[in-house]
């Protein structure tokens, strides 16, 4: 039986987004979370820090990235991975918040949202990071939302070449059909680049063809669920469900590439 493990929840204050300021409860977050992963029966989730947390030094950053280590250790048996985050806009202060959180909480990669932290995927601050978490052995999860411009999928191929020994997965990666073709034909040759299935539009012919091409290992599942939003199913589960896939390749698509991704075991 596969033992589905979607590598893309958000956990953490959304105060820079809503304008809010109240208290953010993780273990009620936390819940949410894990009756969403009952109700699809999905086995396990990685845990990622909000990006819309409002930032004020490198002492938030590491309180957020505290706070999400301690939820997945209290709930390791379905999530099995945190993974944390740092504001470009710390500089050359956020290098160590990221080999603390890799180093000291444990955490499996470092995510970004490059336009909620208004700084382009290729700006010099994320490529240092990206850098880092490559010396670190740390996977990169980078966001490449369609409409944005400061994550355009040919800054994170550029990202991707000039750090070649980092391992990074385009979250968000299939959220127009443009964008698709982009990835389909262009960013899926870059050999250290992997991609997200988080607010997929239709395309199964394309992801057909992607992993007839590049293979299977090239596909990620996500959802980008988000606790105070309730989405409907996972479109990439019936986009798979539409694809002519071997056992072996969907079994990669649901959790084994993301496993490997992240560095877990089984």
């Amino acid at each position: 039986m596969t033992q589905i493990l979607d590598i893309h929840h958000h956990i953490g204050p959304r105060d820079r987004l809503t304008g809010g300021d109240e208290d953010y409860d993780f273990e009620a977050a936390a819940q949410k979370h894990l009756r969403v992963l009952d109700e699809y029966g999905f086995a396990h989730a990685a845990i990622i820090a909000s990006h819309n947390q409002r930032i004020s030094g490198p002492p938030d950053v590491r309180w957020l990235n505290e706070r999400i280590a301690e939820v997945v250790a209290s709930h390791s048996d379905r999530f099995v991975a945190a993974i944390g985050t740092v504001d470009p806009g710390l500089g050359r202060a956020g290098l160590a918040e990221i080999e603390y959180a890799v180093t000291e909480l444990g955490m499996k990669g470092i995510a970004w949202h490059p336009r909620f932290a208004g700084m382009p995927t290729d700006s010099p601050a994320v490529i240092a990071y990206v850098r880092l978490c490559a010396d670190l052995g740390a996977p990169v999860l980078m966001h490449m939302m369609a409409e944005s411009s400061f994550e355009a999928a040919w800054r994170l191929v550029r990202v991707a070449q000039m750090v070649p020994t980092a391992r990074i997965l385009a979250l968000d990666a299939f959220t127009s059909l443009t964008q698709v073709e982009y990835v389909v034909n262009v960013a899926a040759e870059v050999p250290n680049l992997q991609f997200e299935t988080a607010f997929l539009r239709s395309c199964s012919t394309f992801l057909e063809r992607l992993v007839r091409e590049h293979g299977a290992e090239k596909i990620v599942f996500g959802s980008g669920y988000y606790d105070d939003k309730r989405t409907t199913a996972p479109g990439a589960l019936s986009e798979f469900g539409a694809m002519e896939l071997g056992e072996a390749d969907r079994e990669l698509l649901l959790g084994g590439n993301a496993r490997a991704f992240l560095g877990i075991d089984g």
